[in-house]
């Protein structure tokens, strides 16, 4: 898994990263691109045009969807802390992380994650039961 780039308009593709990547997204500013990588904690951050890679936010599911990228900083689900999972946010600039709210004693799911624009609202995806069912068809044909 690798992250690559091309024109909105075609072309030929470039490959960004060197030692993997997944769920990528390119910075506001548009001079680096944060991801994660399959099976490692952490969402790393390169310059879109090469460079070295620097873990950007160690201890967070970084291949897994339950984070977002803000011009100042990332949204990040924390299922893990003490009163259950927590929507957190990490400052670019204080390099410091707070909880924004918690979600309390839930089970979320790694599938879906987002911030509004303005950083007011998020929508997430929380697992509200497990489980199968089994279904005979009779008659089935081809």
């Amino acid at each position: 898994f690798q992250i690559w780039k091309v024109a909105a308009a075609g072309g030929t593709p470039v490959q960004v990263t060197k030692q993997g990547g997944v769920r990528a997204f390119e910075s506001a500013d548009g001079q680096f691109v944060y991801y994660g990588k399959r099976g490692v904690e952490g969402i790393w951050r390169q310059p879109v045009n090469g460079g070295e890679e620097v873990l950007a936010l160690p201890n967070v599911e970084g291949d897994f969807g339950n984070w977002a990228l803000m011009p100042d900083g990332i949204y990040y689900i924390d299922p893990n802390t003490k009163r259950g999972a927590a929507i957190m946010f990490y400052n670019f600039s204080s390099r410091r992380t707070k909880e924004v709210v918690s979600l309390g004693k839930v089970k979320v799911s790694w599938l879906g994650f987002a911030v509004s624009p303005d950083g007011q609202q998020a929508i997430y995806t929380l697992v509200d039961q497990e489980g199968s069912d089994i279904m005979l068809v009779e008659n089935f044909q081809q």
